[in-house]
């Protein structure tokens, strides 16, 4: 089974399936755009036929890759010593593959990177290279997305990042991420004080960037 097969097997988020329906065959194709700041940030061009899908769950990566590494024999009963699978939603934001190679993509609009869990996800996908299931024939990429590049990122203590999530000088790939517009939010409101606030009782709509508390 081929990598894109193999993830087009698990992709069952119905907001994927909304937009795609929404928007017709024109979605199957991303922009030619995004495309060239992908082939950019991984040195390497993305193909107008990439595959992508959105909110993927990094069981369904696992599983994935398992039938890849495995073929038929990936359908058996796993061992989860290694905790692999967590049985939870974390995610990727967006994911594209093509051939043999696999990009994974983070996206965060204003709010601040954290190192927290940025390097959770980094530690699942370690596990995976260090279970067998990130062979070297598959080429994998970990990329940011933002309207700013991160600076505060660091990886753990006494450890290096990987080649995989790193461009030449060492830090996280980073793609841009343009949001035109002045944007507005809702947040709860302490009338008294004229400030955002966890027990206010009024809310009010303020810029997005202007407000500690939704």
């Amino acid at each position: 089974m081929t990598l894109v097969d193999a993830l087009k097997r698990f992709n069952r988020k119905e907001r994927f399936w909304l937009i795609r329906n929404a928007l017709g065959p024109t979605s199957e194709r991303l922009d030619e755009g995004f495309r060239a700041n992908l082939a950019k940030a991984i040195g390497k061009d993305v193909p107008a036929t990439a595959w992508w899908a959105m909110d993927y769950h990094l069981d369904w990566l696992v599983g994935a890759l398992t039938l890849v590494a495995r073929g038929e024999r990936g359908f058996e009963p796993q061992r989860n010593d290694a905790g692999l699978v967590n049985g939870n939603q974390e995610d990727m934001d967006l994911i594209v593959a093509f051939d043999d190679t696999l990009l994974m993509i983070e996206a965060k609009a204003e709010s601040a990177w954290s190192n927290s869990q940025f390097r959770s996800k980094v530690a699942r996908l370690e596990k995976l290279r260090a279970a067998g299931l990130l062979p070297s024939e598959i080429k994998i990429f970990f990329v940011l997305t933002s309207p700013r590049e991160p600076k505060f990122l660091t990886p753990e203590e006494g450890t290096t990042w990987q080649a995989w999530m790193c461009n030449e000088v060492g830090r996280p790939r980073h793609v841009p991420l343009d949001m035109p517009g002045a944007f507005l939010k809702v947040t709860r409101w302490d009338a008294e004080q004229q400030a955002p606030s966890k027990a206010g009782r009024c809310w009010k709509i303020v810029p997005a960037k202007g407000a500690e508390f939704d």
